[in-house]
C-alpha cells in the first residue's frame, strides 16, 4: 500500500469550514469542508475532486501566510474561499442563500494548536 509522502508530503493539519446561512426563512448549518470531502470520497469519479483541492489550497494557504486569527477582513485567498462557498452554496442548496457566516477551524496535528477564523 502507498502512502502519503509517494504523492506530497503528509498532511499536518486537519480542517473544518463551519458554515451558516439562510435559505427559503431556515436557517442551516453544518461541516462544508468535511461534506465536500465525504463526497469525493463515496465516489472518486463524482467531480468533487477540483473543489476539494481548491478548498483545501485556499485554506492552506490561509493558514501558512501567517494571518492573525480572528475576524478577517481584507484577505484575498479567504475572499477566494468566501466566495467559493457562497457558490457551492447557491448551486447545491439554494440559489437565495442570505447570511452567510463561516468560520475556518485549523487543527495542526503534530503541535495541538489549533487556529480560528471567521467572516
Amino acid at each position: 500500500m502507498q502512502g502519503w509522502n509517494v504523492f506530497v508530503p503528509v498532511p499536518n493539519s486537519n480542517y473544518k469550514l463551519f458554515v451558516e446561512f439562510e435559505s427559503g426563512g431556515a436557517k442551516k448549518s453544518f461541516d462544508l469542508f468535511r461534506e465536500i470531502k465525504n463526497k469525493h470520497q463515496a465516489n472518486r469519479l463524482s467531480g468533487y475532486e477540483p473543489l476539494l483541492l481548491a478548498f483545501s489550497g485556499c485554506i492552506y494557504v490561509i493558514e501558512k501566510k501567517g494571518i492573525s486569527q480572528g475576524l478577517i477582513k481584507d484577505d484575498i485567498t479567504f475572499k477566494l474561499l468566501e466566495n467559493a462557498t457562497k457558490g457551492y452554496l447557491r448551486h447545491y442548496y439554494n440559489k437565495n442563500i442570505k447570511d452567510v457566516k463561516m468560520l475556518l477551524l485549523v487543527n495542526e496535528i503534530n503541535t495541538l494548536k489549533q487556529k480560528i477564523y471567521y467572516n
